[in-house]
């Protein structure tokens, strides 16, 4: 018999990965000699703010309503995914301001930026399956 995870406990992983995302920062192993996390990624402070931000979203939601957690998940999960895919195509990411700015040039190499869009490809489009797919029979 399969077991399927409820609402409330895909809203839970969603509040602990982006509490541990921020943890991330607090282990210099993490770090290589060039600043960035794991050899590609740099979380800056407007990175950082925007997880704490959607972990304090995914939390609220969770305390708030079912409803609450399906919005979360569908908003959420189409503007993640949304960076993710414009990150992919453009070669800078929307969410952390960076498509704004002219100082910051986007990445040529499709590879790389498949690899530092991965996340939020992932994170964002199994938020989209689990709002608008997971649980629609709850969608008022």
């Amino acid at each position: 018999m399969s077991k399927k995870l409820s609402l409330e406990t895909w809203t839970f992983v969603y509040i602990i990965l982006f509490f541990l995302l921020i943890g991330m920062n607090f282990f210099p192993f993490l770090f290589q000699e060039n600043g960035r996390m794991i050899g590609g990624f740099n979380l800056g402070v407007e990175g950082n703010i925007l997880h704490v931000l959607s972990g304090i979203w995914a939390a609220t939601a969770l305390w708030y309503s079912r409803n609450s957690m399906l919005y979360y998940f569908r908003v959420f999960g189409t503007v993640y995914l949304l960076d993710g895919v414009v990150g992919l195509i453009v070669g800078k990411a929307f969410l952390n301001l960076n498509l704004f700015r002219s100082d910051v040039a986007p990445h040529d190499d499709f590879l790389v930026r498949l690899l530092l869009n991965t996340p939020h490809l992932l994170i964002g489009g199994l938020a989209v399956i689990i709002g608008f797919m997971l649980f629609r029979k709850y969608a008022n």
